[in-house]
């Protein structure tokens, strides 16, 4: 019973983690600028010029960017899971174990049993999807790989 409280923490976590990171993205962006190393080479003594090497790290920039927004959704739609899988118990259940989670208090044995059908069957839907998407991108990639 253990892994359905993890479980449920774990989505409930999904929240704050989200709400974090959007607090912290403003300086996460500066972090990558402030790393920024633009080398030069000298074609003539009195001249520099950026190298290729610039746009690359650009690149880099953009796509952590990118990965730290995925990051935000993901934890974003943990959150929204949690409620996906509360919404398929009755009401009363639903509210003990949001209250519980909300205080940080341990959800009873009782509860948990009440909980145990639904967790598992979220816990194998999201399995599937996982497995869609990456069946998908291996599908992209062969098709890739062919052409």
């Amino acid at each position: 019973m253990e892994w359905i409280e993890w479980r449920l923490r774990h989505l409930y976590s999904g929240k704050a983690e989200a709400e974090e990171m959007a607090r912290n993205r403003k300086v996460y962006h500066q972090e990558l600028y402030d790393n920024i190393r633009i080398p030069m080479h000298k074609i003539d003594p009195m001249e520099c010029r950026p190298t290729s090497s610039v746009e690359i790290q650009a690149i880099k920039i953009a796509e952590a960017k990118n990965r730290y927004e995925r990051k935000i959704e993901a934890a974003n739609n943990r959150y929204k899971r949690l409620y996906d899988v509360l919404g398929r118990v009755n009401d009363d259940v639903r509210n003990k174990a949001i209250n519980l989670l909300e205080n940080g208090h341990r959800l009873p044995i009782n509860l948990l049993e009440q909980l145990k059908d639904v967790v598992i069957e979220d816990e194998r839907e999201e399995e599937e999807e996982r497995d869609k998407e990456a069946m998908e991108i291996f599908r992209k990639l062969r098709r890739e790989v062919r052409a």
